[in-house]
Parts: structure tokens; sequence; C-alpha cells
């Protein structure tokens, strides 16, 4: 469960790269990246908390 802990943290840390990218370089997809974002940090949570009770 650690591993999936880890790849979690991977993927919420590009996901706030992808995040950065695209409020920069294209505006009109900013609420998306926002909410995709917000999803795989709720996710990431879930997970941490998970493998912390197991």
């Amino acid at each position: 469960m650690k591993t999936l802990s880890k790849i979690a943290h991977i993927v919420s840390a590009l996901s706030g790269v992808i995040l950065v990218i695209t409020i920069i370089s294209i505006p009109k997809y900013d609420s998306m990246a926002l909410n995709v974002f917000i999803l795989t940090v709720s996710a990431t949570m879930i997970i941490d908390n998970y493998s912390r009770e197991c």
C-alpha cells in the first residue's frame, strides 16, 4: 500500500505542475485543470488515510 501512496503523491505533484502550466498558457481550460487537480489531491488524501490505517 505504501507504493500506491507514493504513486498517488507523484500523480498529485504532476497534476499541480499541469495546473500551473495550463493557467499560464491556456486560460480557457483553467477551471477544468483546477477541478482535476482538486480531485487528484482528494484521492491522494484518501489513499494516504487508508494507508495509515492498514
